[in-house]
């Protein structure tokens, strides 16, 4: 097992690391993915498939930066919203928001964080996005988006992808109906896991910081104790009547319906199918986007993620019609691998895979990919 963190070469590494170190329980919950799990393979697959076309003499690399909403990030993939982080390792928000405001990359904070958004946009300062789930309540809704402004927070993601239900069967199966048997269990596996549980008894449980003023979806039931269910345009447009700044939705995976909402009013596309944790049939991510842009036409900002594991994968992603991504279960891999030092080593290994890649294909910047770029899609 790997015990050094200088050894873990890659984001694969991590992951096996943060496996061997938490509870079952916990790591089901971070890989969690619908059905069989062939939805959340599928986005990974599918990058492995593409292949790139490298220009040679092609001069040096100048940056890695890109722009976003009249924002330069240093890099061209950002941090996507994870509920209850905290849960892997303890400061792992805290350790996000300070990647964030040093490596000036954006940050998305979920509804459903383990930390207010207040504290963390003292902390990742304007590199901070929020991500909204509809509640069933419009009043805590309003109170959310007015917290967010207030923090200084401009961009604001509106999930729809979804509705509050997911089975995923390797879950199903690993979980016993009957709560005292399951407490038990989940007692077992964390004392089999020293360290885990040590920070988990030092600091307490983890809640959804944000969500407690409002009702009990602190609880394992949100988001169904909110209201995602049966969304409609008309919920689009309650947010983005009520929203002053930026407003991504995300979740969208059909050319009509991207097209739609920007004549809708939304500032920009985000193209995922949830990590493939909630619907397992759905097509890769990186297979669709390049439909969307040719639907919007090169001004719309386009974001993706879902699959992304390496830095290579990033570059594809832009290559084929994406403005930026971003990335989930690696920084929660680091985090459960060595804790918040975690975050910045996941970090790390993919800026050093962008550089490389971006010097390798001969572009001086991200915005030197395209088409050209790709040699091969392999469906």
């Amino acid at each position: 097992m790997i015990k050094d963190i200088s050894t873990c070469a890659c984001i694969n590494d991590l992951a096996l690391r943060a496996k061997s170190r938490l509870p079952r329980f916990v790591w089901n919950q971070l890989e969690g993915a619908a059905g069989e799990g062939g939805g959340a393979c599928r986005n990974e697959d599918a990058f492995g498939k593409i292949l790139f076309r490298a220009h040679r003499l092609a001069g040096p690399l100048h940056a890695t930066s890109v722009e976003m909403f009249g924002r330069t990030y240093d890099q061209p993939f950002g941090i996507a919203p994870m509920s209850l982080a905290d849960t892997v390792w303890r400061g792992t928000d805290r350790a996000m928001a300070d990647l964030a405001a040093s490596c000036n990359i954006p940050l998305v904070l979920s509804t459903g964080s383990s930390s207010t958004i207040e504290r963390m946009a003292q902390i990742a300062r304007d590199r901070l996005w929020f991500q909204i789930y509809l509640r069933a309540s419009k009043t805590a809704t309003l109170d959310l988006l007015n917290r967010a402004w207030k923090a200084g927070i401009t961009v604001l993601v509106f999930t729809v992808d979804y509705t509050g239900e997911h089975r995923w069967n390797a879950t199903l199966r690993a979980t016993d109906s009957r709560w005292a048997l399951r407490t038990t269990y989940r007692l077992l596996d964390a004392s089999r896991r020293f360290s885990w549980a040590l920070q988990r008894i030092i600091n307490g449980p983890v809640r959804r910081a944000n969500l407690v003023s409002y009702d009990q979806a602190s609880s394992a039931n949100f988001p169904e104790s909110g209201s995602n269910e049966g969304l409609t345009w008309e919920d689009l447009h309650f947010i983005r009547n009520c929203w002053r700044g930026k407003l991504v939705i995300k979740g969208l995976m059909l050319p009509d319906d991207a097209h739609r909402a920007i004549s809708e009013g939304v500032d920009g596309i985000w193209i995922s199918n949830h990590g493939g944790r909630h619907l397992e049939s759905l097509p890769a991510t990186i297979h669709v986007v390049g439909a969307i842009r040719e639907k919007l036409g090169p001004a719309t900002p386009i974001i993706l993620d879902s699959g992304i594991r390496n830095g290579e994968s990033v570059l594809k992603a832009l290559a084929l019609g994406a403005n930026m991504t971003f990335i989930g279960r690696p920084f929660l891999y680091g985090a459960g691998a060595f804790g918040p030092h975690g975050v910045q080593h996941a970090y790390n290994i993919l800026a050093s895979e962008v550089r490389i890649g971006l010097k390798q294909l001969g572009c001086g910047t991200p915005q030197d990919l395209g088409r050209q770029s790709i040699a091969e899609v392999t469906p």
